[in-house]
């Protein structure tokens, strides 16, 4: 082929970089049979972590047993047996390699372990680590094991079900340093675990409340683990409590969302004060990523205790909404959750206009579901349709469903889907047919954060690297973009576009 050629089938290089242009992979992979030792090796790998991802599960489902039995007497003696078995299956765990001490469980809520509408309420995460076992793993270990995954999956498919029964949304089981003290704290706080749901939130004076007078579960087990009266740290609590949500609030209280965040900043309560190696529902693991940075770490703040003012009452709803205002509520979404979000961060931007706090509250929800939105697989924005302010979805038996969302929401659904719609005409820039309209071109100047008119001639320049028919021109590429071919590619590469 001759180095002057402007017209020619895409060769080796030349197509390598147009499917990075384009942001596809038309490649053909086949995973040919074979025993060589290095997949052999592999099998044994995946093997070995099967063993723990089969005991993590094994210890959730005993440990969501126990809470459950809590509240029959009939079955405390079998609890007592369960609670040695519990530990026993903790110990095995600890012997993980790159175990880091703790084992947790939280509700992500994205996606439908049995395809129903309302099963993302039992779309729980378990971890340790970077070690993880949610439904669709305990799934292809249930395949692999035959012998006791398949069991062990319909278990823990009923604990995830438990687990958002009990209103119980994330837990912390912190083994410590592993040693026999650690493990009998272990017993003794599950012991206390159990008597306060075997209560079911009745008053007691073995309860404490939280700072708008709810019936805590951290606190009441601070209280007991530490052998302090249940009245001596409640007075605590309303001292720190009134300082926390008072008008105007205490600055020395403005980057605690909860007064049991509070407690432990203290150093004399930390002496006087052991954590205990449980916790359940801790508000902090629900936040976590509200709190990006240190300079967000206020308004963050101010968004949770609104939240938990106007929802702590109703802990399922109050998860619901703290994931609709999170970046992280929106990972690996499905389009019947993505809708439900929506909605949810809708009402939440709608209760909060009235408060004083307004501009704060919007404009940190506004940016995490903004950068929530960014990460939705197209799939999802192209199952979404919108027509004079309202959203709407076809199921898949053909059912429309259309409903409103706040306007400042709407915004940024019309943005990502008209993102999703440019995307596909930038994959397919070497059909003339395409052609590229205002909104286009406002989409990829919003990314760019250049004019309108530039990002038009980018496209067109694009354009012009390809002939007629749809061929690959290597010397146009080149003279467009002199620096380097591959500048088109990254240029292009902003946020999803390609």
């Amino acid at each position: 082929m001759n180095n002057g050629d402007e017209h020619f089938e895409l060769d080796q290089s030349a197509a390598q970089l147009y499917r990075q242009f384009a942001g596809i992979d038309d490649q053909d992979r086949v995973l040919e049979p074979t025993t060589s030792a290095l997949v052999e090796l592999l099998n044994q790998k995946e093997q070995f972590l099967d063993q723990y991802r089969l005991l993590l599960a094994e210890a959730t489902t005993i440990f969501v047993g126990i809470l459950a039995n809590s509240r029959f007497a009939v079955l405390a003696k079998e609890n007592e047996q369960k609670i040695k078995v519990l530990v026993g299956a903790l110990k095995k765990i600890a012997k993980f390699p790159k175990f880091d001490g703790k084992i947790h469980g939280r509700l992500r809520g994205q996606q439908c372990p049995d395809g129903k509408i309302g099963s993302d309420l039992y779309d729980y995460e378990l971890s340790f680590g970077n070690f993880l076992v949610d439904f669709q793993v305990a799934q292809i270990v249930a395949e692999r094991e035959k012998k006791h995954g398949a069991a062990i999956y319909g278990k823990l498919m009923e604990a995830f079900r438990a687990l958002s029964a009990m209103e119980i949304f994330n837990f912390t089981i912190d083994l410590a340093g592993g040693t026999d003290e650690d493990y009998q704290r272990i017993e003794e706080t599950v012991h206390r675990l159990s008597r306060f749901y075997a209560s079911n939130g009745a008053p007691d004076s073995y309860l404490v409340n939280d700072e708008y007078g709810r019936p805590h579960v951290n606190l009441t087990l601070l209280a007991a683990s530490n052998k302090v009266k249940p009245a001596a740290l409640q007075n605590l609590v309303d001292k720190m409590g009134a300082r926390l949500l008072g008008v105007p609030p205490d600055p020395q209280f403005g980057r605690f969302t909860t007064v049991y965040e509070a407690v432990f900043a203290s150093p004399r309560n930390r002496e006087l004060l052991r954590k205990m190696p449980i916790e359940v529902n801790n508000v902090q693991w629900l936040t976590r990523n509200l709190h990006a940075t240190a300079e967000k770490k206020i308004e963050a703040v101010q968004v949770s205790r609104f939240v938990l003012a106007k929802y702590g009452s109703n802990p399922r709803m109050a998860t619901e909404v703290l994931a609709s205002i999170n970046r992280e509520g929106y990972t690996d979404i499905r389009t019947e959750v993505m809708n439900k979000r929506l909605t949810t961060a809708s009402n939440f931007l709608n209760h909060s206009a009235g408060t004083a706090d307004k501009e704060t509250l919007h404009k940190e929800a506004l940016q995490n579901i903004k950068e929530g939105m960014e990460q939705v697989a197209d799939t999802v924005y192209d199952n979404i349709s919108i027509q004079d302010g309202k959203v709407s979805t076809v199921n898949e038996h053909g059912h429309k469903t259309s409903w409103s969302i706040n306007e400042k929401i709407l915004g940024l659904l019309s943005f990502f889907k008209q993102r999703s719609t440019t995307k596909k005409k930038v994959r397919d820039i070497a059909n003339r047919k395409v052609m590229f309209d205002a909104e286009d071109y406002a989409v990829i100047a919003k990314n760019f954060k250049i004019s309108e008119a530039s990002a038009a001639q980018l496209l067109e320049l694009l354009k012009s690297c390809f002939d007629d028919l749809g061929h690959f021109r290597r010397a146009s590429l080149k003279k467009t973009f002199p620096t380097s071919p591959a500048t088109a590619a990254r240029s292009l590469s902003f946020s999803g576009i390609i």
